[in-house]
């Protein structure tokens, strides 16, 4: 897939390519009357129940992309600017105070 994020730093669009594999089983839903046994190995998670009748790929595929993007998109040589104690430490009531002095 080819997606186009807002860089964390500087809001430039980053484009990027993704290219992503998975495999799932489907088994029918359990909760139906017509049970069967599903042999379940230990660490098998991507196992989707189903009704039997179909499957919704497209959901799928789209869940699996959503797992696969850069949640913080950074473009490269981008860097937060750290601002200095004193700067930090001015705000609205230290405008005020200065404004007091001059009175």
């Amino acid at each position: 897939a080819q997606v186009v994020q807002a860089c964390v730093v500087t809001l430039d669009p980053i484009e990027s390519a993704i290219e992503e594999t998975f495999e799932l089983r489907y088994v029918p839903d359990l909760n139906q009357e017509a049970r069967r046994e599903v042999e379940v190995e230990p660490g098998d998670d991507d196992i989707e129940p189903f009704d039997g009748t179909s499957v919704d790929l497209g959901a799928t595929a789209a869940e699996y992309l959503a797992l696969a993007i850069d949640p913080y998109p950074r473009k490269l040589g981008a860097e937060f600017a750290e601002e200095s104690r004193a700067e930090a430490n001015t705000g609205p009531f230290a405008e005020l105070a200065k404004l007091r002095n001059n009175i």
